[in-house]
């Protein structure tokens, strides 16, 4: 199932190293590029906090940057793909992942977000892996918006002393949001899943009556067949009955003369 999926992409990916390597078709891949930055460079910036806390901040909020020019960008230049769109969305997970690595330290109770986040990642690609589209869900907007609020109150908390009891109320808040969206992404799956074995009935079902309809007109043409070999051969008697009695009236003119 995961190589039918990764298999999709093959041609795309053909394409995008085709794009790369001509000067004339490169900006094509701009946005693709800046999203599998976000994919690389996210989880070591996180890191790079405890080494260089102003340099990880700055390019956690750079990548940040990238997240929200190259969907405009892909627009702009009508240059959309499912393999960008996907990345987007995996590199947007990354990305609150690493965004969320300098605060566990001071803010433990992140890493439930995070594990509701994970459990939310794993429905999507679980649905993507069974070739249904998922669609984003409202409750998994507002959970996003929430989640990038709690991430920059946790910095001003984290630098600036900023009050506890407003943290742990934007948590509570994102965590609630996300087990909405969980039990919506769920709901929005099982309609999907519904849907799609209906399409696979209609399709089972438009093929067996239109194997009847052909097997109907083979036995209607058998049917005919029969029907012309009947009277072919109820004519046949009659044919060589007339032939004879031509014969016999020759014969008896040649007698006559």
């Amino acid at each position: 199932m995961i190589k039918k999926y990764f298999s999709n992409y093959k041609e795309e990916f053909k394409q995008a190293i085709d794009d790369l390597k001509h000067k004339d078709t490169f900006y094509k891949q701009i946005p693709n590029i800046l999203t599998f930055m976000r994919l690389v460079l996210a989880i070591p910036a996180g890191i790079l906090y405890y080494f260089n806390p102003i340099v990880s901040i700055l390019s956690i909020a750079f990548l940040w940057l990238t997240d929200a020019v190259d969907g405009p960008i892909a627009r702009k230049l009508d240059i959309q793909s499912k393999l960008g769109a996907d990345m987007d969305t995996v590199a947007d997970k990354i990305m609150f992942l690493a965004s969320s690595i300098p605060l566990l330290g001071s803010i433990p109770f992140l890493s439930l977000n995070l594990l509701l986040e994970g459990v939310i990642a794993s429905i999507n690609v679980g649905g993507r892996l069974k070739g249904l589209d998922t669609r984003t869900v409202f409750s998994g907007k507002l959970k996003t918006v929430s989640m990038g609020i709690t991430l920059v109150y946790g910095y001003l908390f984290q630098f600036f002393g900023f009050p506890n009891l407003i943290k742990v109320i934007l948590i509570g808040i994102t965590s609630f949001l996300q087990t909405l969206a969980i039990n919506d992404y769920v709901e929005e799956l099982d309609r999907l899943n519904n849907e799609q074995k209906v399409n696979a009935e209609n399709n089972q079902l438009n093929n067996e009556v239109e194997s009847d309809n052909n097997s109907e007109k083979i036995n209607k043409i058998e049917e005919l067949k029969k029907i012309k070999s009947f009277v072919l051969a109820s004519q046949l008697p009659n044919k060589v009955y007339a032939g004879k009695k031509r014969a016999r009236m020759m014969m008896q003119e040649k007698k006559n003369n």
